[in-house]
């Protein structure tokens, strides 16, 4: 009870009915101490009924489910959080690590480490009609070759003296933003005069 250290109070059984005041003595500490460990445990009674009324129930994921991430932690190009994303995904659960954390399958762009708590992963709902989203497809160039379409550059860098756009892509999510050498954007000078 003091400093980490539990002091022993224990009255042996002998009286000494030579003293009688030690013994009324001995019979007061003996009391103080039995309330003072009723006290600590009602205590610790409380505590644990507060505590367990706060916490929420961490949800059962199974492996290769799709889940939400929460985005409060996730640094992002935006020039406030309150114009972020609040989550990121769906994405796909690739393993259980310990009780309480899950390992996600991210795309590379996002530069974050793939292991999360279940607090932060949210299930994703489940489709009563098992509708399957349409991805985009790409822009076929007269010359036969895929291309995508910026939708927004939203940051530029220089990577080994070359210069480098953040492109948010037409159709796609912001987890699906790139990292793009200048000559792959130079179809898009509009996007490019938009952003300088």
């Amino acid at each position: 009870m003091c400093y980490g250290y539990n002091p022993d109070f224990t009255v042996g059984n002998t009286k000494d009915n030579a003293v009688p005041q030690a013994n009324e003595l001995a019979e007061h500490l003996k009391q103080i101490h039995d309330e003072a460990k009723a006290a600590l445990t009602i205590a610790n009674r409380s505590y644990e009924r507060y505590y367990n009324e706060k916490q929420r129930q961490a949800p059962k994921i199974k492996i290769g489910s799709k889940v939400y991430l929460d985005g409060s932690n996730i640094q992002t190009s935006q020039p406030s959080k309150k114009l972020d994303h609040k989550q990121f995904g769906p994405y796909k659960v690739i393993e259980q690590i310990g009780k309480n954390s899950y390992k996600l399958e991210l795309p590379k762009s996002m530069r974050v480490h793939p292991v999360f708590h279940v607090s932060l992963l949210f299930p994703k709902p489940t489709d009563d009609f098992e509708r399957k989203p349409i991805p985009l497809p790409p822009i076929v160039t007269p010359e036969g070759e895929e291309e995508y379409e910026v939708e927004k550059i939203l940051d530029s860098r220089l990577k080994h003296q070359k210069l480098e756009y953040y492109i948010k892509w037409k159709g796609y999510g912001p987890e699906e933003s790139s990292w793009e050498p200048k000559s792959l954007v130079a179809n898009a000078p509009l996007k490019i005069a938009e952003f300088h």
